[in-house]
This record gives C-alpha cells, sequence and structure tokens, in this order.
C-alpha cells in the first residue's frame, strides 16, 4: 500500500514536471516567434535624393561644408 502512494505522488510530481516543461517550451516558442516576425520584416525606404548636379549654368552645384568650429584652451 506505501509502495502505491509513493508510485502514485512520483508518477504526479512526474506529470506536474512534464506539464512545466511543456509550458515553458510554449513560452520560449511564443517569444520566439513574436522576435522572429520583427526580425523577418523588411522595411523598404524610397527617398529620392535632391539633384545637387543640376543647375542653369550646367556645373555641379555644391553646398557650403558646415563649419563647426571649437575653441580650445
Amino acid at each position: 500500500m506505501a509502495d502505491e502512494a509513493s508510485q502514485r505522488i512520483e508518477q504526479e510530481e512526474q506529470n506536474a514536471a512534464k506539464a512545466a516543461a511543456d509550458e515553458n517550451v510554449r513560452e520560449f516558442r511564443k517569444e520566439n516567434s513574436e522576435h522572429s516576425d520583427s526580425d523577418d520584416e523588411v522595411v523598404k525606404h524610397t527617398s529620392k535624393l535632391p539633384d545637387l548636379t543640376s543647375s542653369s549654368s550646367g556645373k555641379t552645384k555644391r553646398e557650403q561644408p558646415e563649419m563647426n568650429i571649437q575653441l580650445q584652451r
């Protein structure tokens, strides 16, 4: 009788451990599917850059560089 009780307890512990492991696997797969969806997305950016080469004289139009001057002590 004691053997049956200890076997039942052991079986229930194994079932509980398996259920916990299955739940962990489900959560892990859910998290990975959420992350993999965002990784698989391809974002296409199509923007036209301004045409800096055309001007009325036909020469290359250049923008003045910004000056970043810092005084040193």
